[in-house]
């Protein structure tokens, strides 16, 4: 009678242990919410992998910015050759008003401005239209 409730005590086990295993998932660490910036701790950008800090600033694109910029290498380039169209690409001795966009820190203007502007073209375009900014930038 002994063999019997110990068979019938150790069917059971096995029965319960095969049976957790189907219905339990191997561990899975829970997703990484942070940006993949090595030692950033903010939060990612929805469709992301990097915060707002380090993320491309053209809206729709979730590359890593450059270091200095607020754009991605592909988005810089083009930037570039838009700003090189506007203003030239030269520092010339013009009639036009005095304003050199490389005196000011735009990126900033565009920082705490940005809900108000679309991307960092647009914040750009303002800041030269707004010249009670330049001195504090």
């Amino acid at each position: 009678m002994k063999k019997i409730i110990i068979i019938t005590a150790l069917f059971l086990m096995m029965f319960n242990v095969t049976a957790m295993g189907k219905y339990t998932r191997p561990y899975q660490p829970p997703a990484r919410k942070k940006c993949s910036v090595s030692g950033c701790d903010r939060n990612r950008t929805s469709g992301s992998i990097y915060c707002d800090n380090h993320k491309c600033a053209q809206r729709g694109c979730t590359r890593k910015r450059q270091s200095g910029g607020i754009y991605c290498a592909t988005h810089q380039s083009q930037y570039n050759k838009n700003v090189r169209a506007k203003y030239g690409s030269g520092r010339s001795s013009s009639s036009r008003s005095s304003f050199d966009p490389d005196d000011h820190d735009i990126e900033s203007y565009y920082d705490d401005y940005r809900d108000e502007y679309d991307d960092y073209d647009d914040a750009y375009d303002g800041f030269c239209d707004d010249q009670d900014a330049w001195e504090d930038y």
